[in-house]
Order: structure tokens, then C-alpha cells, then sequence
């Protein structure tokens, strides 16, 4: 079963931002690294507002990503490595991007 979005807002952690994803009614928390999100955007930035900001932008992206590398059986501490984040994004992230969606369980 795929996992499900749903409307919380992401949090900055300093090093990356975490989100919250449901498997039926289990809260898997996600996490996309402050590299990543600099890839992505092609910038960088240390600003958590501006993390957040660009988080949203691609929110369905790492969404995609964390549930279909779900939905193939891999542990809830998962890592989506740059080319599955570029297939879902259709345009490839630099090759030093270092992405990673890391869902785990819940404390």
C-alpha cells in the first residue's frame, strides 16, 4: 500500500527536513537532507525558513519517492538515492546532490 501525504507541516531539523507520512494509520516519519534540497534548487542555503520554503516546492517529489521505495519492501529507514529523486522530478539534480529521503519509525 502506498504511503499516504497528509497536511502537517514539515519541520527543519538543522541538517534536514522531516515529514510526516501515513502506512494505513502507522505515522512514518520522513526526512529530506539540506543537500538534497540545495540540489534541487541549485543553490544553498542556511536559512531554515528558505529549507522549508523549498521543501514545499517539492513536496510531491519526496513524497513519490519515499512511498514507491516503500511499496518496494524496503525498511522503513530508507534512502532514495539522486537518480530516483531526478526520474521523479524529470531533470537530473547535480551528481554531487547526495539525496536522500530517509522514512523511520516513529519514537
Amino acid at each position: 500500500m502506498p504511503l499516504q501525504s497528509v497536511n502537517l507541516a514539515p519541520r527543519d531539523d538543522g541538517f534536514a527536513v522531516s515529514f510526516v507520512m501515513l502506512d494505513g494509520v502507522r505515522a512514518i516519519r520522513c526526512y529530506a537532507q539540506q543537500g538534497t534540497l540545495d540540489a534541487i534548487e541549485q543553490s544553498r542555503t542556511d536559512d531554515a525558513r528558505e529549507r522549508l520554503e523549498r521543501f514545499d516546492r517539492h513536496r510531491a517529489a519526496f513524497e513519490s519517492v519515499a512511498s514507491d521505495l516503500f511499496d518496494a519492501g524496503l525498511p522503513l529507514r530508507i534512502t532514495a538515492d539522486h537518480n530516483d529523486m531526478a526520474a521523479t522530478m524529470l531533470r537530473p539534480p547535480p551528481a554531487s546532490s547526495g539525496l536522500t529521503v530517509k522514512p523511520e519509525r516513529p519514537s
